[in-house]
Protein backbone atom coordinates (compact mmCIF):
# COMPACT_ATOMS: atom_id res chain seq x y z
CA UNK A 1 0.00 0.00 0.00
CA UNK A 2 1.46 3.18 -1.40
CA UNK A 3 1.96 6.56 1.20
CA UNK A 4 -1.22 8.23 -0.28
CA UNK A 5 -3.51 5.61 0.17
CA UNK A 6 -2.46 4.73 3.54
CA UNK A 7 -3.28 8.00 4.85
CA UNK A 8 -6.29 8.27 2.48
CA UNK A 9 -7.26 4.94 4.60
CA UNK A 10 -6.75 6.36 8.04
CA UNK A 11 -8.53 10.03 7.59
CA UNK A 12 -11.81 7.62 6.99
CA UNK A 13 -11.31 5.51 9.36
CA UNK A 14 -10.70 8.83 12.14
CA UNK A 15 -14.09 10.33 10.23
CA UNK A 16 -15.96 7.06 10.70
CA UNK A 17 -15.02 6.80 14.39
CA UNK A 18 -15.87 10.40 15.19
CA UNK A 19 -19.42 10.36 13.76
CA UNK A 20 -19.98 6.90 15.62
CA UNK A 21 -19.14 8.40 18.99
CA UNK A 22 -21.08 11.68 18.86
CA UNK A 23 -24.72 11.20 19.76
CA UNK A 24 -27.84 12.97 19.00
CA UNK A 25 -28.39 15.86 21.53
CA UNK A 26 -31.21 15.63 23.96
CA UNK A 27 -34.47 16.66 23.70
CA UNK A 28 -34.66 20.14 25.12
CA UNK A 29 -30.97 20.77 24.91
CA UNK A 30 -29.05 23.42 22.91
CA UNK A 31 -26.21 22.34 21.24
CA UNK A 32 -23.46 25.30 20.46
CA UNK A 33 -21.09 26.31 17.92
CA UNK A 34 -17.86 24.15 20.21
CA UNK A 35 -20.35 21.13 20.53
CA UNK A 36 -21.18 21.23 23.86
CA UNK A 37 -24.63 20.92 25.23
CA UNK A 38 -26.74 23.42 27.39
CA UNK A 39 -29.93 22.55 28.83
CA UNK A 40 -32.88 25.05 27.41
CA UNK A 41 -34.44 27.39 30.19
CA UNK A 42 -37.68 27.72 30.22
CA UNK A 43 -38.81 31.65 29.84
CA UNK A 44 -38.38 33.38 33.29
CA UNK A 45 -41.58 35.68 33.84
CA UNK A 46 -40.83 39.31 33.15
CA UNK A 47 -39.88 42.03 36.15
CA UNK A 48 -41.27 45.19 37.39
CA UNK A 49 -39.66 48.42 36.51
CA UNK A 50 -38.13 51.17 37.79
CA UNK A 51 -39.80 54.71 37.29
CA UNK A 52 -37.07 55.66 35.44
CA UNK A 53 -36.83 52.34 32.80
CA UNK A 54 -40.76 52.88 32.17
CA UNK A 55 -40.53 56.95 31.53
CA UNK A 56 -37.58 56.81 28.79
CA UNK A 57 -39.44 53.91 27.23
CA UNK A 58 -42.10 56.06 26.66
CA UNK A 59 -39.98 59.40 26.43
CA UNK A 60 -38.76 58.35 22.80
CA UNK A 61 -42.29 58.13 20.93
CA UNK A 62 -43.47 60.79 23.03
CA UNK A 63 -40.53 63.33 21.83
CA UNK A 64 -41.67 61.99 18.33
CA UNK A 65 -45.31 63.69 18.77
CA UNK A 66 -43.91 66.83 19.84
CA UNK A 67 -40.45 67.68 20.40
CA UNK A 68 -40.90 70.42 23.02
CA UNK A 69 -43.18 68.02 25.15
CA UNK A 70 -42.43 67.64 29.32
CA UNK A 71 -43.72 65.46 31.77
CA UNK A 72 -46.78 66.29 33.54
CA UNK A 73 -47.43 63.51 35.50
CA UNK A 74 -45.91 59.55 36.17
CA UNK A 75 -47.65 57.30 38.24
CA UNK A 76 -47.71 53.33 38.66
CA UNK A 77 -50.33 50.94 38.00
CA UNK A 78 -51.21 47.45 39.54
CA UNK A 79 -51.66 44.11 36.98
CA UNK A 80 -53.50 41.24 38.76
CA UNK A 81 -50.67 39.20 36.90
CA UNK A 82 -47.49 41.07 38.53
CA UNK A 83 -47.10 42.37 41.82
CA UNK A 84 -45.55 45.76 42.63
CA UNK A 85 -42.46 45.73 44.87
CA UNK A 86 -39.65 47.91 46.17
CA UNK A 87 -40.70 51.28 44.01
CA UNK A 88 -41.24 48.53 40.33
CA UNK A 89 -44.38 48.13 38.50
CA UNK A 90 -45.20 46.17 35.53
CA UNK A 91 -47.28 48.87 34.70
CA UNK A 92 -46.78 52.98 34.06
CA UNK A 93 -48.55 55.59 32.95
CA UNK A 94 -46.74 59.16 31.82
CA UNK A 95 -48.89 62.36 30.50
CA UNK A 96 -46.91 64.37 28.43
CA UNK A 97 -48.01 68.46 27.65
CA UNK A 98 -46.63 70.28 24.49
CA UNK A 99 -46.73 73.76 25.14
CA UNK A 100 -46.42 74.73 21.49
CA UNK A 101 -49.42 72.30 20.38
CA UNK A 102 -51.52 73.22 23.26
CA UNK A 103 -51.89 69.23 23.66
CA UNK A 104 -51.78 66.60 26.72
CA UNK A 105 -50.82 62.97 25.43
CA UNK A 106 -51.12 60.06 27.48
CA UNK A 107 -48.49 57.01 27.41
CA UNK A 108 -48.97 53.30 28.93
CA UNK A 109 -45.96 51.19 29.58
CA UNK A 110 -46.33 47.33 30.59
CA UNK A 111 -44.04 44.47 30.89
CA UNK A 112 -46.95 42.01 29.90
CA UNK A 113 -49.94 41.83 27.96
CA UNK A 114 -52.79 41.78 30.17
CA UNK A 115 -56.30 40.65 28.08
CA UNK A 116 -57.23 43.15 25.82
CA UNK A 117 -57.04 45.90 27.63
CA UNK A 118 -53.26 46.05 28.43
CA UNK A 119 -50.89 45.57 25.78
CA UNK A 120 -46.77 45.01 26.16
CA UNK A 121 -44.53 47.74 25.16
CA UNK A 122 -45.62 51.22 25.18
CA UNK A 123 -49.53 52.35 23.77
CA UNK A 124 -50.13 56.17 23.47
CA UNK A 125 -53.70 57.72 23.63
CA UNK A 126 -54.85 60.55 21.35
CA UNK A 127 -53.92 63.88 22.34
CA UNK A 128 -56.65 66.29 24.21
CA UNK A 129 -56.49 69.76 24.74
CA UNK A 130 -54.61 71.29 27.54
CA UNK A 131 -54.69 74.85 28.53
CA UNK A 132 -51.52 75.73 30.31
CA UNK A 133 -49.98 74.76 34.08
CA UNK A 134 -51.94 75.42 37.02
CA UNK A 135 -50.92 75.63 40.76
CA UNK A 136 -51.97 71.77 40.75
CA UNK A 137 -50.90 70.35 37.77
CA UNK A 138 -47.33 71.56 36.98
CA UNK A 139 -44.93 70.09 34.24
CA UNK A 140 -41.57 68.99 35.42
CA UNK A 141 -38.00 68.86 33.55
CA UNK A 142 -36.37 65.56 32.95
CA UNK A 143 -33.30 66.58 34.11
CA UNK A 144 -35.06 66.97 37.44
CA UNK A 145 -35.56 63.21 37.36
CA UNK A 146 -32.61 61.33 38.67
CA UNK A 147 -33.87 59.09 41.02
CA UNK A 148 -35.90 56.41 40.15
Amino acid sequence: MDKQTFITVVAAAAILALAACSGSPKAGAIETKAGAETKKEPPTPPDPVAAQTAFYEMYKPARIWAPDLLPLSLTSNELPSLKNEGGKAAMWTAVFVSPSRREARTYFYSVVNEGESVSKGVTARGAQHWSGPTPKSRPFQTTGFLVD
